[in-house]
C-alpha cells in the first residue's frame, strides 16, 4: 500500500490516521470475505509517503455455492477505506475517504490450482454434417466433485476451434480475453473430413488471419503415432501457435491509457485417424499483461501474468479405436544370496520381472515358497511397458539341510514365470572340542571339563546350552552362553568323582532346541590309598610319582 501526496493545497499537514483493506463480493449475497482489519498509522503525508505491505486474510470459508453454476471462481472487489486528519492551522479536521475500488481479485477455493478436469462427450444425434453433443465436465478439487453439463450442435465437416462464444479471429483481435478463460480453444469433438484437405485449409486460414491483422500466428497440420489409453493410434494433429504482442494506447484531454499483452500461446488438437474422434489436447501459454492509466493527475498501474501447461488425453471410450496394446510379463532373473546360510540367518531373494509389451502391466504377483524358510511370501507390482522391476524378499532360514526356494510370477491369474533356487542351510553352532584336565581321578576329588563351542554363522548365537551327563560324577551340569559371529567360547565345568571304575561323560551342545554337537569322554575313578605305618616310607619316597599316577587334583 502506497499513500503519496501529490498536492497538499492549503493544508500544512495531512495525517493518515488509519486505513483498512478488504475483499467484498456481491453474490450470492453482499459480504466481506477477507480483511486486513483497521491499521492505525499516524503518518503525515506532507513529510513523506507512506508505504507498507498489507496482509488481507480470509475471514470465512470458501462458499462453494459460487461455483455450483459456473466452473469459474468468484471475483471480489478490493476495497480501501482510510481516515485522515487535515491541518491548516493548529487544529485539524477529520476526513473519511470514500471507499476506493482499485481492482478485482479472483478468489480460488483450496486445491483449485491442483484440480483435475474430466470431459465426457456423448453424441445425442449424429447426421452427415452435424452432431448434437452433450458435454459433461467434472472438476475434482481436493476431493470435491463439481459437475457441469451443456449441449451444442457442432459442424463436423470443418475444423473450427473457438473459445466459448469467441472465434479464433476474435481472439487474434482481442488477445487479452485469453487471460479470463480457464480452458483452451475447443474444436468439434468429432470430425468427418478429408484430413489432408482440411489440414491445408486450416493452415491457409491461420496464415490469412495473421496477414490480415499483422500478427505472428501459425497453423500446422500433420500425422503422428501415439499410445493413448493403452492403444496405439494414428492421430491427425492440428496446431496453433500465436506469439501475442499487442499494445493499445488511448488519449483524451486529462486522460491517457495504455494496455499491453505479450507472450506465447500454443494449442494442438489430435483426432484418431479412423473414427475422427478428438483424442488429445496440448495447451500451453505464458502471457504477461499490464495497463497504465493517467487520469486527472492520478496514475493507475496494473500487471499480471498467466502461465500453464496442460495435457489432456482420452481416458476411455465406448467404441473401438486404434490397436489394443498388451503387456508381456516375463521373469528375467531370480537370485538368492548367500547360497549358504546358517539356521536363523537371512537370505536376500531378488526377483527381476520385466514388461516386454506395449501396455502397462498392473497387478503382477511375485511369490516364493519353501518349507525351509519363513518371511513375507508375495508382493504385487505394476510395470510400465519396456521397464523392469526388482522385487526383494528377506527370508529367514529355519531348517538345516539342502533347501529349495520356488519362485513364481503370475499375471492376470496365469503363471508366466517360475524358477527353482538351491540354498544350503547349516547349523552355525558347532562343538569344536571337549576334554578333561586328567584321564584319571581319585574318588571324592575333582576334575575340570573344558568344552569349546564355535559360532560359524553371520549373526550372534544366543542361548547356546552346553551340558554334560555322567552317573559317576556330580556338579553343575549345564551352562548357557552367547557367542558372537565368527567367535568361539570355552565353557568350563568342575566335576566331582563319586563312583569307582571306568566312567563315561557325555557332552552335548544345544542350540535353537536341537542338539548340534555331542562327544563322549572316558576317565578312570580310583580309590585313594590310605596310609599305614608299614607303607609310610614307600609313600613318602614315592610321593611325587604316586600323586601324578593317581591323578590327585
Amino acid at each position: 500500500m502506497n499513500f503519496t501526496l501529490l498536492d497538499a493545497g492549503n493544508y500544512t499537514g495531512i495525517v493518515l490516521e488509519s486505513f483498512k483493506c478488504y475483499l467484498w463480493i456481491e453474490w450470492p449475497e453482499e459480504e466481506v470475505i477477507a480483511t486486513s482489519g483497521v491499521l492505525e498509522i499516524g503518518s503525515d503525508l506532507v513529510e513523506s509517503s507512506f508505504v507498507q505491505d498489507v496482509r488481507v486474510s480470509f475471514t470465512t470459508d470458501f462458499d462453494w455455492r459460487t461455483m455450483e453454476e459456473w466452473a469459474s471462481p468468484p471475483w471480489a472487489w478490493l476495497v480501501i477505506e482510510a481516515n485522515f486528519t487535515l491541518y491548516s492551522g493548529a487544529e485539524g479536521e477529520s476526513y473519511q475517504m470514500e471507499p476506493y475500488y482499485p481492482m478485482i481479485v479472483e478468489c480460488l477455493p483450496p486445491g483449485y490450482l491442483n484440480r483435475t478436469v474430466e470431459m465426457a462427450f456423448s453424441i445425442v444425434n449424429l447426421g452427415a454434417s452435424q452432431a448434437n453433443v452433450s458435454t459433461t465436465v467434472t472438476y475434482n478439487i481436493s476431493g470435491r466433485l463439481l459437475t457441469y453439463r451443456s449441449w451444442r450442435i457442432y459442424n463436423i465437416t470443418a475444423f473450427y476451434p473457438a473459445l466459448g462464444f469467441m472465434s479464433l479471429e476474435d481472439l487474434i483481435q482481442w488477445p487479452y480475453e485469453l487471460l479470463y478463460w480457464n480452458e483452451p480453444l475447443m474444436p468439434p469433438p468429432l470430425l468427418n473430413v478429408s484430413w489432408a484437405e482440411e489440414g491445408s485449409q486450416w493452415t491457409d486460414y491461420v496464415s490469412g488471419l495473421a496477414a490480415q491483422y499483422d500478427v505472428n500466428a501459425n497453423g500446422t497440420f500433420g500425422f503422428r503415432e501415439a499410445v493413448l489409453a493403452d492403444r496405439r493410434v494414428l492421430l491427425a494433429t492440428y496446431g496453433f501457435d500465436y506469439l501475442v504482442n499487442k499494445t493499445e494506447v488511448y488519449e483524451e484531454p486529462n486522460w491517457w491509457y495504455l494496455y499491453f499483452i505479450r507472450g506465447p500461446y500454443h494449442v494442438t488438437w489430435s483426432y484418431e485417424n479412423e473414427t475422427g474422434a478428438l483424442m488429445s489436447i496440448v495447451w500451453a501459454e505464458d502471457l504477461t499483461s499490464g495497463m497504465r492509466e493517467f487520469h486527472e493527475e492520478d496514475w493507475y498501474i496494473e500487471e499480471e501474468s498467466k502461465t500453464l501447461s496442460v495435457l489432456m488425453t482420452v481416458k476411455n471410450a465406448s467404441f473401438e479405436f486404434g490397436e489394443e496394446l498388451l503387456p508381456v510379463v516375463v521373469l528375467k532373473s531370480a537370485e538368492a544370496s548367500p547360497s549358504k546360510v546358517a539356521v536363523g540367518g537371512h537370505v536376500e531373494l531378488s526377483v527381476e520381472v520385466a514388461n516386454e509389451g506395449d501396455a502397462k502391466a498392473r497387478g503382477v504377483l511375485v511369490r516364493w515358497e519353501s518349507a525351509s524358510f519363513s518371511g513375507e511370501h508375495e508382493e504385487t507390482v505394476d510395470i510400465d511397458p519396456g521397464a523392469s522391476v526388482t522385487v526383494t524378499f528377506t527370508l529367514r532360514a529355519e531348517e538345516v539341510g539342502n533347501a529349495t526356494i520356488e519362485v513364481f510370477v503370475y499375471f492376470e491369474d496365469e503363471l508366466v514365470g517360475q524358477k527353482t533356487l538351491a540354498v544350503t542351510i547349516f547349523m552355525p553352532v558347532v562343538l569344536r572340542s571337549a576334554k578333561l584336565s586328567s584321564d584319571e581321578v581319585l574318588k571324592g576329588r575333582t576334575v575340570d571339563l573344558l568344552v569349546e563351542v564355535a559360532n560359524e554363522g553371520g549373526e550372534e548365537a544366543r542361548g547356546v546350552k552346553v551340558r554334560w551327563e555322567s552317573a559317576s560324577f556330580s556338579g553343575e551340569q549345564e551352562q548357557e552362553v552367547n557367542i558372537a559371529p565368527g567367535s568361539t567360547a570355552t565353557v568350563t565345568f568342575t566335576l566331582k568323582a563319586e563312583e569307582l571304575g571306568n566312567a563315561t561323560i557325555t557332552v552335548r551342545v544345544l542350540y535353537a532346541g536341537e542338539i548340534v554337537g555331542q562327544d563322549e569322554l572316558t576317565i578312570t575313578v580310583s580309590e585313594a590309598v590310605q596310609p599305614t605305618p608299614a607303607t609310610t616310607t614307600a609313600i613318602t619316597t614315592g610321593a611325587v610319582a604316586g600323586a601324578i599316577s593317581a591323578g590327585v587334583s
